[in-house]
């Protein structure tokens, strides 16, 4: 009679979706007691499947159309496929392609999968089961038999309850102590952590913002000014640890916004900036027939005060205040005295010369700063940008360097030498000479006549006297080796000079027209190391000489220190750096 078609050999059979569709048919006997990171084996389940995500790594979105039946004939979506491992004590088993079900409440351990990925036997007893090497029979990992279930428990590595596993954004903050959201983030990607909801927090953290708050990013300012004088940055240097031969402790500077041209008024103390600045202001409405707009600071108080005030109101200028402890607003001027303290110091190091003299170095630092090339100027000098013109650097001296200024005209007799030895210490913006410091008597001469040897600097010369500072308390260490003490007590004519102590005056702001205003004999020879001991040495005194009065030459002058300058005498030297070419300083340079 044969047999029928749907047992007959010869008749291809239909593909059902249970042979292409992996099936979970011990889902349906799980026990409740099984903990989300044991593992269940199946040796009906076809794949790994997991329905936390949290125990996933590599998670990647299934784009398949399959779903897992279970015993039932219900199915199960397929959300992704990930990677998982077994640990146990030092033997860590890989899973690969593990489904993520999240309608599945336990983990399935497919052991199809298990033997066919790994060189691996199963061996299932009344008590457990154990996963051995094929080769060898040594036994990897271990199960237990539970309800008729064989489970398999990775060693635990921390030994912390599973149940607050999952959390919002707000939740993993805290317990990872408070990261940024973008660590948050990398960990929910890597399968690490199991975030509920949005990672980005909806509220600011306070604790965060108490403990780790920063100052926020300065962007560039786009405002630029169109004019000079238009806006005006200002600040206050000082005090300074050692006092200046003029007795001065403080300096305002003062940059132009439109030029980035530079002006620096030494003060000795804080309260002389408003005469100071009156007299700025008067300067520059007068020779360049200019009016500041804008004037801008920090919240110092010599800045902010009624004086001012009353002043800024007065004249309808605006004051700019920056906001406290922020010296990023007053960017400019901060960075041109960082510049002026380094080149200005550069100087004094280079030459030798002892600290006193940090006033005579800075000034002559800006005149050099207003003639260099700025980037923000299109490498143009801030001494074009304010007059238009290029500056003249033909008459540019090394600071410190050995000069001979012409002294013949306030000669005692005509034995008297034409010159002295001196030190250059800068240019001077009322005179049109330079500036020549006399170390035995602490005097300043300004003369247009002058013979500069620029590869030799007395103070760096061991054995010359000249080197000594006036007060050792005003210099610092550093210059112990560099400037020996010499006793100038047993020079002749030095204790009877005119001048007094130079850390204890301020600079000269007088000039001496009359002719009892010299240098004594002694000072005044071309040979000064060693001094000779008394006038009689020199075959002659300055008794016996009758000397007719002398009439001080108009291009030379010398200075000495007032017992009580006034406030506002050092600040009215504002004269403008230009000057016709007749004028410039005429001086030949032995090398």
């Amino acid at each position: 009679m044969g047999h029928i078609a749907k047992i007959c050999w010869w008749v291809p059979k239909k593909p059902t979706q249970s042979d292409d569709i992996p099936q979970a048919l011990a889902t349906l006997t799980l026990d409740n007691t099984i903990t989300e990171t044991e593992w269940t084996s199946d040796t009906g389940a076809s794949n790994h499947m997991i329905g936390k995500p949290s125990m996933l790594n590599n998670i990647q979105k299934y784009s398949g159309t399959n779903s897992v039946f279970i015993g039932d004939g219900s199915s199960l979506p397929i959300l992704g496929t990930g990677d998982s491992f077994i640990k146990q004590r030092n033997v860590t088993l890989p899973l690969h392609d593990v489904l993520l079900v999240p309608s599945l409440t336990k983990n399935l351990l497919s052991i199809s999968q298990l033997t066919k990925q790994f060189p691996v036997n199963c061996e299932f007893s009344n008590v457990d089961f154990c996963v051995k090497e094929r080769e060898t029979g040594k036994p990897m990992i271990t199960g237990r038999r539970k309800d008729d279930l064989y489970v398999l428990s990775p060693s635990p590595e921390l030994h912390y309850s599973h149940r607050f596993k999952s959390g919002s954004a707000d939740t993993w903050h805290q317990r990872l102590g408070h990261p940024q959201t973008i660590a948050l983030q990398l960990l929910k990607n890597k399968g690490l952590i199991h975030v509920v909801g949005k990672v980005k927090s909806e509220h600011l953290c306070d604790s965060c913002q108490l403990g780790k708050l920063n100052k926020l990013l300065f962007s560039s300012s786009k405002h630029s000014s169109s004019t000079i004088f238009e806006k005006i940055h200002c600040d206050l240097w000082g005090p300074a640890p050692i006092l200046s031969i003029g007795k001065f402790r403080y300096y305002a500077c003062l940059v132009d916004d439109f030029s980035k041209y530079t002006w620096i008024i030494p003060l000795h103390q804080k309260s002389d900036f408003f005469p100071t600045y009156i007299s700025f202001e008067q300067y520059v409405k007068k020779q360049f027939n200019k009016e500041i707009n804008i004037f801008h600071s920090d919240g110092g108080g010599e800045f902010i005060n009624s004086k001012l005030s009353n002043h800024f109101t007065l004249t309808s200028i605006v004051h700019q205040v920056s906001c406290p402890y922020t010296p990023e607003q007053t960017g400019m001027v901060e960075r041109r005295r960082r510049i002026i303290r380094e080149l200005g110091m550069t100087l004094l190091f280079h030459s030798g010369a002892p600290l006193f003299l940090w006033v005579e170095a800075f000034i002559t630092a800006v005149h050099l700063i207003n003639r260099l090339p700025s980037s923000s100027l299109n490498f143009e000098t801030p001494y074009f940008a304010l007059h238009g013109t290029h500056p003249d650097y033909t008459s540019l001296r090394v600071f410190g360097s050995k000069c001979f200024p012409y002294t013949w005209d306030t000669r005692r007799h005509k034995f008297d030498p034409k010159t002295t030895i001196c030190v250059f210490v800068g240019y001077s913006d009322k005179y049109k000479g330079y500036k020549c410091f006399h170390p035995p008597s602490k005097k300043f001469f300004i003369s247009r006549h002058v013979v500069f040897d620029e590869l030799i600097f007395p103070y760096k010369k061991p054995t010359s006297q000249n080197n000594a500072p006036p007060t050792t308390q005003h210099v610092i260490s550093i210059f112990d080796s560099w400037l020996p003490h010499t006793n100038f007590d047993s020079c002749a004519d030095f204790s009877a000079s005119p001048s007094t102590s130079p850390c204890l005056s301020p600079l000269p702001t007088t000039l001496i027209h009359s002719p009892t205003a010299h240098l004594p004999v002694a000072a005044c020879l071309p040979s000064i190391n060693p001094l000779p001991s008394s006038l009689d040495q020199l075959g002659t005194t300055h008794e016996s000489i009758t000397q007719p009065e002398q009439t001080p030459h108009p291009e030379i002058e010398h200075h000495e220190y007032s017992t009580q300058p006034s406030q506002s005498e050092h600040v009215l030297e504002f004269g403008s750096p230009t000057s016709p070419s007749s004028h410039e300083p005429v001086s030949s340079t032995q090398t």
